[in-house]
């Protein structure tokens, strides 16, 4: 099977100090056909300073990576986008003035509280910010329109150490693959979670079952590597995971879905 990384972070994210020319020479040791480069770019979660870059900058290397190893491997340019409902405006402004391959729609926060700075917080009331975090999942997907990707669904249980069943929530999770389906969104497995100490890559199988049953068919694959070493990971254990589903890996370039 062809391997596409879609979710990769360099030194443009807050939280990777990795060289972009090291992850492309990961990749192409590492069999890799279809690479892209999703650096953060989160907008001002409550008291959290913005995870923001100079995009032109980003693009600018991006595109001199793409010219040099072009023979070797397709780099995509790529963004994964906090959602974030009080920045809807500035976000969108954001994508259509940027000629990304593709967006991953992410949530890292809850609102205006930002998951792995409140992970105590959330410890003490999880069932409540559960519902908080899916149901602002949902209003998100019913704001925004322009995203390709929705990534690492259940992103929140790497930062709770709190084992909670599933089910407690799969009407809002099933309400947030219905809009997937509508609006032609991907659904990403996520392996990062593998090494923060999950189970299972995101998301999680129960969760996974449901999107099949209601008609799901786009995933992408993402290792969500802050480091070239990362690329890739566990990507064994992913595609078993999702062998049993009807479904081809798929990626976006220019905006458009490439099967």
């Amino acid at each position: 099977m062809k391997l596409f990384d879609l979710h990769l972070h360099s030194n443009f994210s807050f939280d990777s100090v990795e060289d972009p020319e090291k992850i492309v020479k990961s990749a192409i040791a590492k069999n890799v056909e279809v690479m892209g480069f999703t650096d953060h770019y989160d907008i001002f979660l409550g008291d959290k300073e913005p995870c923001m870059y100079n995009l032109n900058d980003y693009f600018k290397e991006i595109d001199r990576l793409r010219d040099k190893y072009s023979s070797k491997i397709k780099i995509l340019r790529g963004i994964e986008i906090g959602l974030n409902l009080n920045f809807k405006g500035f976000i969108d402004r954001l994508i259509d003035l940027y000629p990304f391959d593709y967006v991953i729609g992410s949530i890292h926060g809850i609102y205006e509280d930002d998951i792995f700075e409140n992970r105590d917080k959330i410890e003490k009331n999880p069932h409540f910010w559960l519902n908080k975090y899916y149901d602002y999942i949902l209003e998100c997907l019913n704001s925004f329109d322009n995203f390709n990707i929705l990534g690492h669904l259940d992103y929140i249980d790497r930062y709770i150490d709190f084992k909670y069943d599933p089910y407690d929530y799969l009407d809002k999770v099933d309400e947030i693959f219905k809009l997937l389906i509508k609006k032609n969104i991907a659904l990403e497995i996520n392996t990062g979670g593998l090494r923060k100490g999950l189970n299972f890559p995101h998301p999680k199988k129960v969760f996974l079952d449901r999107y099949f049953d209601l008609g799901g068919k786009f995933l992408t694959l993402g290792s969500d590597a802050h480091r070239a070493s990362d690329v890739a990971c566990d990507f064994d254990f992913a595609l078993k995971y999702i062998s049993e589903y009807p479904s081809n890996l798929i990626y976006f370039e220019g905006g458009k879905m490439i099967k």
